[in-house]
């Protein structure tokens, strides 16, 4: 249901035709309805966008801190390949300006948004996808939940009107794709970190409160070497 084409404006993409566009808007139609007979399905739609946007604001927020509490270095990858990943992502949108549903196709969007055009790749799905897949350095069945709201976050945007599943997908893989660079990268640091200063003051902490505080005392120990002169023998 779409073909190439240059379009007038900066940049290439793929766009609809009209048979297409109405194709959509006629299958979209039916998503709406379904969800418009639900009482409350509109406002719940609406209402899982907005709360699992935030959530995951949360999520990022609670890892990078979770990371620089325990092993900092960890924090590093984990904020600087998604923030320039988001960057290029961002560049790219605005460079393809694709437009959204509710531009091309007749169809009456179930979540009002201001503004036309940069609908490939969906930042959402984007952004989403990278978190959850960033959280595997941190907890695995923590991520495995993430990735799931993820998805329904990703469907919320295509039922709402806002993007096409095309844009949801490629959001998504290049979100899982960005998350695993960064995961990978957080491990390998705190793999050079372990040898060189041991445990962590989070880790030393939570063994000192099994082992009368021997942990704690030993990493106290490790991080003095070299700040306190060694004693003078007589």
């Amino acid at each position: 249901w779409a073909l190439m084409k240059w379009p007038e404006r900066k940049g290439c993409f793929v766009r609809l035709t009209d048979e297409g566009a109405r194709a959509y808007a006629a299958r979209y139609d039916r998503w709406a309805r379904a969800i418009e007979r639900c009482p409350g399905g509109t406002r719940l739609l609406r209402g899982a966008n907005h709360g699992l946007t935030l959530a995951f604001y949360g999520a990022y927020g609670v890892l990078l801190g979770w990371m620089a509490l325990g092993t900092p270095l960890r924090a590093v990858p984990l904020a600087a390949v998604p923030g320039v990943a988001f960057l290029l992502v961002s560049w790219y949108r605005r460079r393809a300006d694709a437009p959204r549903p509710y531009e091309c196709c007749p169809l009456n969007p179930l979540i009002a948004r201001e503004g036309k055009g940069r609908s490939f790749p969906s930042r959402h799905g984007f952004s989403a996808f990278t978190i959850a897949t960033c959280w595997f350095a941190a907890s695995a069945p923590v991520a495995v939940g993430l990735l799931v709201a993820a998805a329904a976050l990703g469907t919320c945007r295509v039922l709402g009107g806002v993007h096409f599943p095309r844009d949801i997908v490629a959001g998504a893989a290049l979100g899982v794709a960005t998350g695993a660079l960064a995961c990978a990268m957080a491990l390998a640091m705190s793999r050079t970190w372990a040898p060189r200063h041991g445990a962590s003051p989070a880790e030393a902490l939570a063994a000192g409160a099994d082992g009368g505080g021997r942990s704690l005392s030993r990493y106290c120990s490790v991080q003095m070497k070299g700040v306190l002169p060694a004693p003078i023998s007589k």
